[in-house]
C-alpha cells in the first residue's frame, strides 16, 4: 500500500512572548484500497468471445446480452434492463421460446432478477443483473 504525504504550515502564537510563529509539518496517509476483485470487460470482448469460441449455449449467450446492456449504462445508473423476450430473441437471432427458457434458468441461478414494484409485483419485461456478479461503477458508490 502506497501512502501519500501532505505538507502543511501552520501559524501559531507563541503565548510567552507573544508572536506569530510559524512551523511546518507533513500528515502521513495511507492510500485508500481502492475496489478490489474487479475487471473492466468491454463491450466489443462480449460481443467477439462468443462468435470466436464457438460458444453454443444459449444460456450464455443471453448473460452476455444483459452485461452488454448494463455497458451502454452511465456509471452507478440503477441496473434496469426494458426487454421484452421478442427483443432478446431479434438481437441474438433464436427463437423466442429457447429465450423464455434461458431466462427462466438465468433467473433460477441468481444472474437475473426481475425487477419488483415497491409493493414487491413484478414489473412486465424488465430485470435487473444481480449486482453481486455485475455493476458498472465502483462499489464503494454502491453502498452508500
Amino acid at each position: 500500500m502506497s501512502k501519500r504525504t501532505v505538507h502543511r504550515i501552520e501559524e501559531r502564537i507563541d503565548g510567552e512572548t507573544g508572536e506569530i510563529v510559524k512551523r511546518d509539518y507533513a500528515i502521513i496517509i495511507d492510500k485508500i484500497k481502492g475496489d478490489a476483485d474487479f475487471v473492466k470487460v468491454f463491450k466489443c470482448f462480449t460481443m467477439r468471445v462468443i462468435d470466436d469460441l464457438g460458444i453454443e449455449s444459449g444460456k450464455a449467450k443471453l448473460l452476455f446480452w444483459f452485461i452488454d446492456q448494463v455497458q451502454d449504462m452511465r456509471v452507478n445508473q440503477s441496473q434496469i434492463i426494458i426487454a421484452s423476450v421478442e427483443m432478446m430473441s431479434e438481437d441474438l437471432k433464436c427463437a423466442a421460446v429457447s429465450v423464455r427458457k434461458w431466462l427462466s434458468f438465468l433467473i433460477e441461478k441468481g444472474y437475473i432478477k426481475r425487477h419488483l414494484t415497491p409493493s414487491g409485483k413484478i414489473l412486465q419485461n424488465t430485470y435487473t443483473i444481480n449486482q453481486e456478479y455485475v455493476i458498472k461503477g465502483k462499489l464503494s458508490d454502491m453502498e452508500s
